[in-house]
């Protein structure tokens, strides 16, 4: 096996290693940030949710800053750039 050969296995083990990591905590922030759309979602029990996914998130994944986004948001506020009726 030669030096590239070898770095490239390294390489898709470490892709590997890393989705195994991410893939559940994708998985939960996109359950939860589709909890937020329901119409009365239950913000306190998505926010431990929340908390206890963002422990697992080695390697801080977009969604997370999204859900955290959506949290922070009081229930009556229109996210940015919605148009009002």
């Amino acid at each position: 096996m030669s030096l590239f050969t070898s770095e490239l296995v390294f390489a898709n083990k470490l892709q590997s290693l890393r989705e195994a990591f991410e893939n559940p905590v994708r998985k939960e922030y996109q359950a939860i940030l589709e909890e937020l759309k329901q119409k009365k979602p239950d913000r306190a029990a998505l926010a431990q949710r929340y908390v206890r996914a963002k422990e697992r998130d080695y390697f801080q994944h977009e969604l997370g800053e999204q859900v955290r986004t959506h949290l922070l948001k009081s229930p009556g506020t229109k996210s940015p750039g919605a148009k009002s009726k």
